[in-house]
């Protein structure tokens, strides 16, 4: 399959305009995948930012250019959202939830959804700990990035995933429709009761404004 916008995620790989920020690790555009095409997607559901990458993305790498990398990773991210083992606990839990509010099953959804990222970098994880949050020029390079993305694919429906997210959204004036709790939310949000009655509520809104 080829990349719709493999030169955007190109650009991004390769570290260009905020890519990495400081040391940071650099962007692999995990979990990003649509069947659907620019004008056509009608959800668009933003995280924070992509975690470590898993053995079989390592293994990618081999003798890849950019652009090779970013196809091949598109490719590897469309087979594991259509099936049942997302490579992370963060995007398992996105794209149940994602199915619950969009009304979808898994082979659906990437019909008609994108996951992308607020920011464009893997942060640094200590042993025993979880990963750092983004820092603000992260976010402010992450939000440009993002504008462009949201323009190129013309979503019907944005939806915040997490307090980063929406965060960073609001401050750099990046139109969403609502917001989910992160999939790795603490708190209340551990509640699984008090999640699906959020998508639920986040579910009604849209309704409310005729988007469903």
């Amino acid at each position: 399959m080829t990349v719709p916008f493999h030169d955007f995620y190109t650009e991004i790989l390769e570290g260009y305009h905020g890519a990495k920020v400081r040391n940071e690790p650099g962007c692999r555009p995990r979990g990003t995948f649509t069947r659907a095409k620019p004008g056509s997607l009608k959800w668009v559901f933003v995280l924070q930012n992509p975690g470590d990458p898993v053995l079989k993305e390592k293994s990618l790498e081999a003798g890849a250019t950019p652009r090779q990398l970013v196809e091949r990773l598109w490719k590897l991210s469309g087979e594991i959202l259509e099936r049942d083992n997302p490579f992370s606990n963060t995007l398992s839990t996105a794209r149940i939830e994602a199915c619950r509010l969009c009304r979808l099953s898994p082979l659906e959804l990437t019909q008609q959804v994108i996951f992308t990222n607020m920011v464009r970098c893997t942060t640094f994880k200590k042993a025993g700990k979880e990963a750092e949050k983004p820092n603000a020029e992260a976010i402010e390079l992450g939000a440009n990035w993002l504008k462009r993305e949201i323009a190129f694919w013309q979503p019907q429906i944005i939806i915040a995933y997490g307090s980063v997210a929406r965060d960073g959204m609001a401050k750099y004036d990046i139109p969403f429709d609502d917001d989910l709790p992160h999939p790795t939310a603490q708190g209340i949000w551990l509640n699984q009761n008090l999640r699906r009655q959020r998508i639920e509520e986040v579910r009604e809104g849209l309704r409310i404004l005729k988007k469903l």
